[in-house]
């Protein structure tokens, strides 16, 4: 059978995962200095969610295995297009840089990974929805933006109540780091819009 290149893809992102999650644990119990590895004591105020990111990466892993949608060529592009998303977020976490000067002078991490996650979230949904589901590819775009959108805004509000309840410093500049990170998703989710508009356009002729 030939091989699936998206199902490894999130065989990676769930082993990168696994590992990361075993080195903090080592970290917190004494047997590792992060230093070593050139990270800090900075991720450890994220272990719940890395933690939580495995439990995730490992249902869906047990789930697709159960199912067999790993043989699904969509279903696995449709999983290794959010993939992407979780390794993002938990290499910014492990190596702090959430919090480093503007890459180039121009863009924070922050900003790059607001620009980017909606893409992917958006790409991801319509693959579902016009590949898996058969809805029209119009509704399908249209869905995929709403609720990547729709995501966008859910994820900000979990920034402020992980701050409040799990001590992690995710809103960094109050309200201005909310608006700033809706934007960027907003950007993202536009750039993905105009891409899929011509890609369409060109598919009719």
């Amino acid at each position: 059978m030939k091989r699936n290149i998206y199902w490894n893809i999130f065989l990676l992102v769930l082993l990168f995962h696994l590992v990361v999650f075993l080195l903090c644990i080592l970290s917190i119990y004494g047997f590792l200095e992060l230093s070593l590895i050139g990270t800090s004591d900075y991720v450890l105020a994220y272990v719940p969610r890395i933690f939580l990111i495995c439990i995730l990466l490992l249902f869906c892993f047990f789930l697709f295995k159960r199912k067999e949608y790993y043989k699904d060529t969509y279903r696995t592009v449709a999983l290794s297009l959010l993939s992407p998303i979780f390794f993002l977020d938990t290499l910014g976490n492990f190596y702090g840089w959430y919090d480093i000067s503007s890459i180039l002078k121009v863009f924070w991490y922050d900003d790059i990974t607001h620009f980017l996650n909606p893409i992917f979230v958006s790409l991801s949904l319509y693959v579902y929805l016009s590949k898996i589901k058969k809805i029209e590819e119009e509704i399908s775009l249209f869905l995929s933006i709403l609720i990547s959108f729709s995501l966008s805004t859910l994820w900000e509000i979990y920034e402020y109540w992980s701050d409040r309840f799990i001590n992690t410093d995710m809103v960094k500049g109050g309200l201005d780091d909310t608006m700033q990170d809706l934007t960027s998703g907003l950007f993202g989710i536009v750039f993905f819009t105009v891409v899929m508009i011509i890609y369409q356009k060109r598919k009719r002729k």
